[in-house]
């Protein structure tokens, strides 16, 4: 076949800037706060974290968050790395789960104009080291920018945020200049609910404290099979091509007494785990399906579907 390239007389590389309405762009798909901690906790999990405290500021409306961890923390190139867009230069195990997800800042630029991080790591820990991104600031230059600096040990404390002592490395997220005016107290149920379903096996088995806004986060089985007399199936192991791919479980919660504030009737479907980490609920609920989920045969049914770590 002829080879229809045509041939340049002189080539040039040259790089395109990510300007300030393709960050706009990029920052306007609908995301709830449920989702954006999710993503925070994901990296702060693979960081090795082991207690997480979120605050949540404000009297009426949400003015500030704060997420702190007690991870391993990051260096100065680390920490400049997790402010691109859309690319990482980190290796992630087979295991980790922020590499499934849409990146610390992108989830944090659908709800948030201003995002500072600061972190530090055991083996520098003399050294907290700062990055912020301020969208006021994108806008003016129109072009991605963020702002690194140094900050002294003694202008962060993690005691301030609820952790007992100062751990030996961490980190701490503050997201301000918030998009949209959302209520406090209805974020504060809403994540905590979602947190406990979300980390539900990391919670339970206590390597992991989620704190939100000083009440510690309970673990709950978002297909009911903590609730008494449901019954759970034998794990189905579901192989493609000789491997393993997914587990599938059944829960029947038709012998239940449930309680109505858990909605537990409204939850019927198919829930999709990577791991132990929940990442998608009840897809019964799509309004197609509106009078089947609402059958009593199918109202107290649960697939819980594990797909395994990549």
């Amino acid at each position: 076949m002829q080879n229809l390239k045509i041939k340049a007389v002189q080539e040039s590389l040259d790089s395109h800037k990510t300007t300030s309405k393709q960050i706009e762009s990029l920052s306007k798909h609908k995301r709830p706060w449920t989702s954006t901690m999710g993503e925070l906790i994901d990296n702060s999990l693979d960081a090795g974290a082991t207690e997480i405290r979120i605050t949540i500021e404000g009297t009426n409306n949400i003015e500030r968050i704060i997420i702190a961890d007690n991870g391993d923390g990051m260096d100065k190139e680390a920490l400049y790395n997790s402010f691109g867009i859309g690319q990482t230069d980190r290796a992630y195990g087979s295991s980790d789960r922020g590499k499934f997800g849409m990146g610390g800042t992108m989830s944090c630029l659908a709800k948030a104009d201003t995002k500072e991080t600061i972190s530090y790591t055991q083996e520098a820990s003399s050294v907290y080291f700062k990055r912020e991104y301020d969208m006021k600031l994108v806008r003016e230059r129109d072009e991605w920018l963020t702002t690194g600096s140094t900050v002294e040990p003694g202008e962060v404390s993690f005691k301030k945020h609820g952790f007992k002592e100062e751990p030996p490395s961490g980190t701490v997220i503050i997201l301000s200049d918030l998009k949209k005016n959302e209520r406090a107290t209805t974020q504060i149920s809403k994540i905590k609910s979602s947190l406990g379903e979300t980390f539900y096996n990391d919670i339970r088995l206590k390597s992991l404290k989620i704190y939100v806004n000083g009440a510690q986060v309970k673990p709950k089985c978002p297909v009911g099979s903590d609730i008494p007399k449901a019954i759970v199936s034998p794990p189905e192991p579901v192989y493609l091509d000789g491997t393993k791919v997914a587990v599938l479980r059944t829960v029947d919660l038709s012998e239940c007494t449930i309680d109505d504030k858990q909605n537990m009737n409204k939850k019927q479907g198919v829930y999709i785990f990577r791991g132990d980490r929940l990442i998608s609920s009840a897809l019964m609920k799509d309004e197609r399906l509106t009078k089947t989920a609402r059958h009593p045969n199918t109202r107290h049914a649960r697939v819980a579907v594990y797909m395994q770590p990549e």
